[in-house]
């Protein structure tokens, strides 16, 4: 055994993903903003996924968000819409007044905030971009990737005990080691939450 070598183990970076505080001021920003904030963020979609998602793709009658356009990998998916975010998502398309064709995530022409909305095609990778940094920076969040809000989605489902088979549907994986190993990051404050109350626990027994 002193002869084989040592099976070296890729080096995991450290993920930080949005706190319940950040995560409320991204999803308080005026619409259309904090809708589409709150979609990130209770529904896990990959930045593709989120450009080409349509007014088509909401089920208000079963509570879904259909991930069809912009999936890795072409495969389907179907995540659940919460309470808030079914109510986000109902005055998204009532505000902004999208139809089943429009995209969620819109573009403005030229750049300027004052011209016109464009929802008939999907926004650009780079205007996306804008956006998520014009958002972080006006509910004054420190800037993480948008990608952030999978890791974000991934641990808030583990935090309510949601099985980690689960999380790996809603979120897509092929495998679960890839959610439970990559995306479910577990607080050190849960972890000492929950070392306290063991020790209570054990205390008044």
């Amino acid at each position: 055994m002193d002869l084989l070598p040592a099976i070296k183990r890729p080096h995991q970076p450290v993920i930080d993903v949005f706190t319940e505080a950040e995560r409320a001021a991204l999803c308080a920003l005026p619409s259309p903003d904090g809708h589409l904030m709150r979609l990130l963020l209770e529904a896990g979609l990959r930045k593709s996924e989120a450009i080409h998602l349509t007014g088509r793709r909401l089920d208000f009658d079963r509570m879904k968000v259909i991930v069809k356009e912009g999936a890795k990998g072409s495969k389907d998916r179907t995540v659940p819409m919460t309470d808030a975010l079914a109510a986000s998502l109902a005055n998204l398309v009532l505000l902004e007044g999208i139809d089943r064709d429009d995209y969620l995530w819109y573009d403005r022409p030229g750049g300027s905030l004052a011209s016109r909305v464009r929802r008939n095609k999907p926004i650009g990778e780079t205007s996306f971009g804008r956006w998520w940094t014009r958002c972080v920076a006006e509910a004054e969040v420190d800037y993480l990737k948008p990608h952030t809000t999978r890791h974000t989605y991934a641990t808030w489902l583990q935090e309510l005990g949601v099985p980690m088979e689960e999380i790996q549907r809603v979120l897509g994986h092929a495998s679960i080691s890839t959610t439970a190993d990559l995306y479910v990051h577990t607080k050190i404050d849960a972890i000492g939450d929950r070392v306290r109350s063991l020790i209570a626990a054990r205390s008044e027994v």
